[in-house]
């Protein structure tokens, strides 16, 4: 199904910020009326599609990436707009207007310009084709035993609205072409559609889904092996490799003197907004890469020294973590952070680059610009905790010293111990009152706290790992058994996780998020509004593999009949969330499906007892 060819016209949230993307243009026909029906129709679909684009991507960097959290950012933050009831595609729109700038230079030429265009419209159109799969078919009820599904066929729960299905995989594929194409080309709105495919998840073929469903085993291994399923994040590494080819451009443009042989092309004058746009489009990558990095157990494709230097300009400031400046308001240049200990204190100080106090506080209820501003704040610690893992697992895999190893760990817990005595308790009195929440900080606070819970899971994991290899100082390693540090990490982000479910279930209409203006697909609940599906898949996965294995037969562990029935209770939020994930993501609903076998192995173990 062709849905867009070359031609092209603007659509807008409103009147100041605008997405390009395709209208196909038809000669006269004697078919008019069928071809007018038709165009009808596929621009009902993209303008949906961009919709969820809108509520997804661009809702959630309303939170994670704004001039208040961006450390590569001195500009005041206005958050009227950003955190309003209207807000813009406000990243896209920056970066197109940053490319633009940048073609001036002719460094892009007018069919680079043209196949950039095409390119972001592309991977925007294959981003928000996710949700386009959202049917009653494709949710998996934990409730049900899979054999009494049989007679309805044997893969019913894995059935799906076949033209999402073919829509998704088409645009999908499309995308990935458009970008392999493109891989030369060093327009801002090819890197940022390499970004966002990086979070765009790859459709499960149709065989690999049936052996998901068809699957009788509760097997962990088969479940981590769908939580794989992604693969590298190529994409994302060539625009990061991009991104830093840029700024190093930018740094010879800012140190260029009239002297010496070499030439170099036209220098890029960016004015102070493009300095700013550049620096959130910087760190942007740098978190991304930084969760890639733990999750995928792979080295930063962005250094620790490139990620804590960002120039220019020949005039940018140094600041110190331990003299915070207050920039004046009439800069816009882009500061050097080169003095700042970016992995280190920065994020876990009271105060921000631009003097800005940050929200480590803040109790519910409060003004929503308090509860916006806390998760906001709260963004780039999530980040520092991730960061820090992949730096531990770094450690292990170069063989480092057992007190090296240990540092590392110490500097881990460190920013684990300051959520939990800062933004953590703002996140539990957001599950406590989700439903008198703002639909906006529904979505944040979910996200947030999903991502991470994941990043404690997988720190779990690497200490459990270094201590068991005796990695580790022996005295540090037995303290930590004796206390079982491991399993109250586990046990806590697990129930954290289980929590989310439960308060993301598939709203009805009376349910506060139902009655947003978000678009249909992701207005069923706040998790649906997720743009990296991976990450919530793989929180909801762990958790469920946690509650999963306490309520196994082959457990040992014996519970009375309430504590049971809570941990299948929380089983049963975390598959819940899965199979609603399920909606827009195939490892979604085949974890869901895994998980609901162990579920309904631990059920009737429970009842034969």
């Amino acid at each position: 199904m062709l849905l867009f060819d070359d031609s092209w016209t603007q659509f807008s949230y409103d009147s100041g910020h605008s997405l390009q993307f395709m209208i196909p243009e038809r000669a006269a026909s004697p078919f008019t009326s069928h071809f007018l029906t038709e165009e009808s129709n596929r621009f009902t679909i993209k303008t949906g599609l961009v919709k969820i684009y809108h509520d997804s991507m661009e809702g959630a960097l309303s939170c994670w990436l704004t001039e208040r959290n961006c450390p590569y950012s001195a500009a005041a933050f206005d958050g009227t707009n950003v955190w309003g009831a209207n807000w813009a595609n406000r990243v896209a729109t920056r970066v197109c207007d940053l490319d633009r700038a940048y073609s001036t230079t002719g460094s892009v030429s007018a069919r680079g310009q043209q196949q950039a265009a095409k390119v972001l419209n592309s991977v925007v159109m294959a981003f928000a084709s996710q949700w386009s799969q959202s049917s009653e078919s494709s949710s998996v009820h934990p409730e049900r035993s899979p054999s009494s599904d049989h007679n309805r066929g044997n893969h019913a729960d894995l059935d799906v609205d076949d033209f999402g299905r073919n829509m998704q995989t088409t645009l999908w594929h499309q995308a990935s072409k458009a970008l392999f194409e493109a891989s030369e080309n060093m327009s801002f709105r090819v890197i940022l559609a390499g970004i966002i495919f990086s979070l765009t998840q790859r459709p499960m073929d149709s065989v690999h889904m049936q052996s998901c469903g068809s699957a009788q085993t509760a097997d962990p291994a088969l479940l981590f092996n769908i939580l794989n399923h992604d693969g590298p994040p190529i994409a994302l590494d060539i625009a990061l490799r991009k991104l830093q080819d840029h700024q190093r451009r930018f740094a010879d443009d800012g140190n260029a003197s009239s002297g010496g042989l070499r030439t170099s092309p036209a220098r890029l004058q960016l004015s102070g907004p493009h300095k700013q746009t550049f620096g959130l489009l910087y760190w942007l990558a740098v978190m991304f890469d930084t969760l890639s990095a733990a999750v995928d157990r792979r080295q930063f494709a962005v250094s620790d020294i490139d990620s804590a230097s960002l120039y220019t300009d020949t005039e940018a400031t140094t600041v110190s973590d331990n003299n915070p400046i207050h920039i004046d308001g009439g800069s816009s240049d882009i500061v050097s952070v080169s003095g700042v200990d970016l992995w280190g204190t920065y994020f876990l100080h009271q105060h921000s680059r631009t003097g800005d106090v940050r929200k480590q506080h803040v109790r519910w209820p409060c003004s929503y610009t308090d509860a916006a501003s806390c998760l906001a704040d709260a963004a780039p610690v999530k980040v520092l905790l991730f960061r820090r893992v992949a730096q531990l697992q770094n450690l292990s895999y170069s063989h480092r010293s057992a007190v090296e190893v240990e540092n590392g760990i110490e500097a881990v817990m460190a920013v684990y111990d300051h959520w939990n005595s800062s933004y953590g308790h703002f996140v539990d009195d957001c599950i406590r009152h989700h439903e008198d929440l703002p639909a906006r900080i529904q979505s944040w606070y979910i996200l947030l706290a999903g991502h991470w819970s994941l990043a404690v899971f997988i720190l779990a994991d690497l200490i459990e790992k270094l201590d068991n290899a005796g990695r580790t100082t022996p005295s540090n390693r037995c303290s930590r058994q004796s206390v079982n540090i491991v399993g109250t990490l586990r046990a806590g982000s697990a129930f954290i996780v289980s929590e989310l479910g439960r308060c993301s279930q598939s709203a009805d209409d009376e349910m506060s998020f139902a009655k947003t203006d978000f678009h249909h697909a992701v207005n069923k609940a706040a998790l649906l509004t997720e743009p990296w599906t991976m990450v919530l898949v793989r929180s909801f996965g762990y958790a469920g593999a946690f509650w999963a294995r306490k309520v196994s037969p082959n457990s040992g562990q014996v519970y009375c009949d309430m504590e049971s029935c809570m941990v299948r209770e929380r089983l049963r939020y975390c598959i819940g969330a899965l199979s609603l994930l399920g909606k827009k993501s195939d490892m979604a609903r085949c974890a869901a499906q895994v998980l609901q076998q162990a579920a309904c192995k631990g059920a009737n173990a429970h009842a034969v007892v």
